[in-house]
């Protein structure tokens, strides 16, 4: 739907023009008074450009990255274990966002960031999880990539600083928990499969990586990608000559979201874990027999 019809919606935006100009700034157009964008978007769209020739196609990165997120926030529904019917309903409940569609539609926003940023969160709080060192290290190094790749299209609030800080809240939780403290009748078949020793050092990376960045963000840093590196046709020097210049505070007229799965996923989660939250009751202990079964919660709260 989005993909096939690239061209077909509405007329262009003055927040289009600009990305238009920036792309074909890169290939070689003398152009003047370009605004200030990420590098990542500006770049796929300049490559949409020269391969295609059509200046529609620079919304192509942008739909198919909108594509891919409404997959991710289906799929990642799924693997928490819900229903498929639920699953189909989480991917479209992020399809239905007025600005998803927009952005996917137009060359406006930054779903490219979105989706970079989101990957980057679900890599890490998979290697959180995960109970293998190896296994972990290969998400962790994955979600590192997606992390830089973020960084480049969102800056350092939402590429950086909202992936580390949603993967560190979502892995999970450190616990000392053993078969041990758990009441009679919930051994470890109760307990999911423990974590790799890489949990603990990692989350503190992740803790400190995202306090860094939002440090660092908070001094009022330019963000990254600064003005397109690209531009020719005599406009280098005039452009960096702008992209220092103190008055120049405007980003492109576009949107520019929060990473829309990461809410979607976080209410998928939350429903997984009410899902899961029935009692589990076990065998009364031997010494009171005569006593009725004790049941506990996912999280191990008994009554």
């Amino acid at each position: 739907m989005l993909v096939p019809g690239y061209g077909a919606h509405g007329l262009w935006s003055q927040g289009e023009i600009g990305a238009l100009q920036r792309a074909q700034a890169a290939l070689g157009a003398a152009l003047s008074g370009l605004e200030r964008s990420p590098w990542l978007p500006d770049a796929l769209r300049t490559q949409a450009l020269a391969l295609t020739g059509d200046p529609a196609a620079i919304r192509l990165p942008g739909a198919i990255a909108t594509c891919i997120l409404v997959a991710l926030a289906a799929g990642l529904a799924r693997a928490l274990g819900l229903s498929v019917t639920i699953a189909l309903l989480a991917g479209a409940f992020a399809l239905a966002f007025p600005l998803s569609l927009t952005q996917g539609r137009l060359a406006l926003g930054d779903p490219v960031g979105e989706l970079a940023s989101t990957a980057a969160a679900l890599l890490l709080a998979t290697a959180l999880a995960s109970p293998r060192l190896a296994r972990g290290l290969a998400l962790a190094a994955a979600g590192a990539g997606a992390l830089a790749l973020a960084a480049t299209a969102s800056g350092l609030w939402l590429g950086v600083a909202l992936p580390l800080a949603a993967a560190a809240l979502w892995g999970p939780a450190s616990s000392g928990m053993s078969s041990g403290t758990l009441p009679s009748g919930h051994g470890m078949r109760d307990m999911s499969p423990p974590p790799s020793a890489l949990q603990r050092p990692l989350r503190l990376v992740l803790v400190a990586g995202a306090l860094a960045a939002a440090g660092v963000a908070g001094f009022g840093l330019p963000p990254a990608g600064g003005l397109h590196p690209g531009a020719r046709g005599g406009q280098g020097p005039r452009l960096a000559r702008a992209a220092a210049h103190p008055g120049l505070p405007r980003r492109p007229r576009g949107l520019r979201l929060p990473a829309v799965p990461v809410a979607a996923a976080g209410a998928a989660r939350a429903a997984a874990a009410r899902a899961r939250a029935g009692r589990r009751c076990g065998s009364p202990s031997a010494s009171r027999s005569s006593a009725p079964p004790r049941c506990c919660t996912a999280r191990g709260r008994c009554r």
